[in-house]
């Protein structure tokens, strides 16, 4: 069936953005949000995160308004991407299955309830989102990304670290896309690539930094890298079951007996009332890599069944309650809250938002095991097919390039998670149900965009 009225079903989208805005009034807030929001207040970072999103919140306004635009533009984002991919192709089928498809992917409960949390994951997953459907548009007509592309990805790198994996995903289809060009225009065409990217990331750098200053504090500065490569160096010594202190690590036996105690592979919480922990945590970065390639190559097998412990319970996670996936209400700082004025207005609503979040909590919605293999049906598919039209062999190569991104998220992750937490994987769930709509999508004459 054609979709006759747009313009009334862009209005209808609109409103369910609002609704869900409303619902979920002022947004729900971590304690990484209230310092963010706060450093949105004061114009200056103080923590170890990437200042982006402090500047995103200032340049909405700030405070309540700030997380209230947030979250309404989050769900705009994603509404209103997918409709407009679906309008471009003039044609939706009328057969139920198509239809459920399409509802599961708008009302996902998962996007539901994370586009209305203010978290760098989120809108790193909007951005991502803005990303993807621009590229999906220059794939079906040939063409080549235009400089919104690298802009996008440099974006989605200054919000969260994790944006790396995309730019290598890019750089990969870039690469290895086949088409006529010689290996030489291929090199042309990803050094300018990267060259838009670099530019891209420097300018968003340099106007941060006029909004947001940086923070001046060296050893906050170096917290994250010490935080990931101690939890490395306490999971290595968890599992040698060694009691005797390795040079150049030096502890005591009651200090190993409590770490054997404490130690989580789901969450890094625990080290901080880690002894072993906090004395490493007294030297500098450079101390922490040399132990870290210490422990590799003398303790190999217990460094690697460190991560791949952590790294298991994104898809298999023993207490999912421990890989937080579900957050409601305001829980932050509260003297930061105080100050820019943010509060929590309806606690009652916001447990019945929680009880109706619960009932799918154990379903497979909130697996990324779920969402990957979604997505490595959707790439298979997609590749079976590829040959049989010009329309076939777009979407695979959609398809590989954001089963790309899920993959190398993934790969990233391992390296440098440190617990089960899902939302470090929500740009996957978001890519995946891309995925589906372009694998079980309709063809259709592609509309031209400028972007």
């Amino acid at each position: 069936m054609l979709i006759t009225k747009p313009y009334s079903l862009s209005f209808l989208l609109i409103l369910l953005a609002t609704l869900m805005t409303w619902l979920n009034h002022p947004g729900h807030i971590s304690w990484d949000t209230s310092v963010q929001l706060y450093e949105a207040f004061i114009g200056e970072s103080i923590n170890i995160h990437p200042p982006f999103m402090s500047m995103y919140l200032k340049l909405l306004g700030g405070g309540e308004l700030a997380t209230t635009l947030f979250v309404f533009l989050n769900y705009i984002i994603y509404f209103f991407s997918i409709f407009i991919y679906l309008v471009n192709r003039k044609v939706v089928k009328k057969n139920l299955a198509y239809l459920s498809i399409l509802a599961f992917i708008f009302l996902n409960p998962v996007v539901m309830h994370y586009s209305a949390i203010v978290w760098k994951d989120v809108l790193q997953a909007s951005f991502l989102l803005l990303l993807t459907f621009i590229s999906i548009s220059k794939i079906e007509q040939g063409k080549n990304f235009s400089f919104i592309v690298p802009l996008l990805i440099a974006v989605v790198v200054q919000i969260k670290l994790s944006g790396i994996a995309v730019l290598a995903s890019y750089c990969f289809y870039i690469t290895y896309k086949k088409d006529a060009a010689s290996l030489r225009l291929k090199c042309l065409k990803l050094s300018k690539f990267i060259l838009l990217f670099a530019i891209s990331f420097l300018s968003i750098s340099f106007i941060t930094k006029q909004i947001i200053a940086p923070n001046r504090d060296d050893s906050i500065n170096s917290a994250a890298y010490k935080l990931v490569l101690g939890y490395d160096i306490s999971g290595a010594i968890f599992h040698s079951n060694k009691e005797d202190s390795i040079y150049p690590l030096i502890y005591k036996k009651s200090d190993f007996t409590l770490l054997k105690k404490n130690y989580s592979d789901e969450t890094a919480s625990w080290l901080l009332n880690d002894p072993i922990y906090n004395q490493l945590n007294k030297r500098t970065v450079s101390d922490h890599i040399k132990i870290w390639f210490f422990y590799l190559q003398n303790n190999t097998i217990s460094l690697l069944s460190h991560k791949f412990a952590v790294f298991g319970n994104f898809f298999f996670p023993r207490h999912l309650f421990s890989c937080s996936p579900l957050f409601v209400g305001i829980s932050g700082n509260p003297d930061f809250l105080n100050l820019i004025g943010v509060h929590e207005i309806n606690q009652e609503r916001n447990i019945e938002i929680y009880r109706f979040y619960k009932n799918f909590l154990y379903t497979p919605l909130f697996y990324n095991l779920f969402y990957f293999a979604i997505a490595t049906y959707c790439i298979i598919t997609t590749f079976r097919k590829r040959n049989y039209s010009i329309l076939s062999k777009s979407k695979y190569e959609i398809n590989m390039l954001l089963f790309s991104q899920i993959f190398m998220t993934e790969i990233f992750y391992f390296f440098i998670s440190m617990g089960c937490d899902f939302r470090y994987m929500y740009s996957g769930v978001v890519l995946s149900l891309v995925m589906v709509l372009n694998t079980v999508s309709c063809g259709s004459k592609i509309q031209a965009t400028s972007l």
